[in-house]
């Protein structure tokens, strides 16, 4: 799925396609970032080990999904997080959310957390997982809401912040 041309802005990574038997498909081992996009939505490419320029279409940009690894390249600490029950009907091991926090700044923080319901006889009956941001410290934060790849994550961040998600 590519990404769409209004998502993109300076800086975002992503991944180049490829074709393989007429199928074009994101080349995961290869991350770029976009350096301009034209009026006309071809993408310039930053990629500091070529001397020329690369241009691309939109359909050619594939995004970067969220890892817990990739997490790692742009948060300042990290802590386990773990609850149970909803918060208004305490039920113990009905309800399970656990995962990490990834710390990004001061008041920003990524959780990856996986989420369970259990029924009365204890078996899962609802399993979710994924990459949610919130504003705040993990004690006391506001959900802004999921995210799925890296660009997401460097647009959220810098519109909700003003600054740009700093990756190691």
């Amino acid at each position: 799925m590519a990404i769409e041309v209004n998502e993109l802005r300076i800086g975002n990574y992503f991944h180049p396609s490829h074709t393989s038997n007429g199928v074009i498909l994101p080349a995961r081992r290869i991350m770029w970032q976009v350096g301009s996009v034209d009026i006309f939505g071809a993408i310039k490419v930053i990629e500091p080990s070529r001397p020329d320029t690369i241009y691309l279409s939109c359909n050619e940009c594939h995004p970067i999904s969220i890892t817990e690894e990739w997490l790692r390249k742009v948060s300042i600490d990290v802590c386990k997080y773990q609850q149970e029950g909803n918060g208004y009907d305490y039920k113990p091991g009905y309800l399970t959310y656990e995962g990490n926090d990834y710390l990004i700044s001061e008041n920003v923080f990524i959780r990856y957390s996986v989420f369970r319901y259990k029924d009365s006889s204890g078996h899962f009956i609802e399993e979710d997982e994924g990459f949610r941001y919130f504003k705040g410290t993990p004690g006391a934060h506001d959900l802004i809401r999921a995210v799925d790849s890296i660009h997401q994550l460097q647009n959220l961040h810098h519109a909700l912040t003003g600054e740009e998600l700093q990756i190691k």
